[in-house]
Formats: C-alpha cells, sequence, structure tokens
C-alpha cells in the first residue's frame, strides 16, 4: 500500500526536522495569533486576512520547514 495516498496518513519522519524544531515556538505563537484575528475578524475580512497571514506564515517558517520534510521524505523513504 502507498501510504502517501491514504488520506489519514500523517507523515513520520526517521529523522528530526531541524528546521521545525527550531521554529517550533515562533510557529505556535503565529498559530495562536492567525487563530485569534481569523475568529474576530468579520466574515467580509476573513479571506483576505487567511491569506495574508497564510502568506506571512509560510514566508517566515512553512517554505523551510516543508522544504525540509520534503528533502527528509525523500532521503529516508523514496519516491
Amino acid at each position: 500500500t502507498d501510504l502517501r495516498l491514504d488520506p489519514w496518513f500523517f507523515p513520520y519522519f526517521k529523522k528530526p526536522i531541524q528546521s521545525e524544531a527550531q521554529f517550533a515556538t515562533s510557529m505556535q505563537d503565529k498559530y495562536k495569533e492567525m487563530f485569534t484575528v481569523l475568529i474576530m475578524c468579520s466574515p467580509d475580512e476573513f479571506d483576505g486576512k487567511y491569506d495574508s497571514m497564510v502568506n506571512e506564515f509560510m514566508t517566515l517558517y512553512g517554505n523551510e520547514v516543508c522544504a525540509e520534510r520534503a528533502k527528509v521524505w525523500e532521503e529516508t523513504v523514496g519516491k
């Protein structure tokens, strides 16, 4: 079975994701900020705020973490 096709599969990485460890506290703080802002904004502001905050999150942490996860996955699990 190809676990990559299982929608309930959460990848297990065989070695630590260093960027994730490095940014863990900052990412949690940003999640909390995003959660609060998005719950409290008006419905007509939601889409714009969501897009803006996700882009900011990805620029600050997400792109680096995703790239490292992809690299570690390829190294340890393969295609």
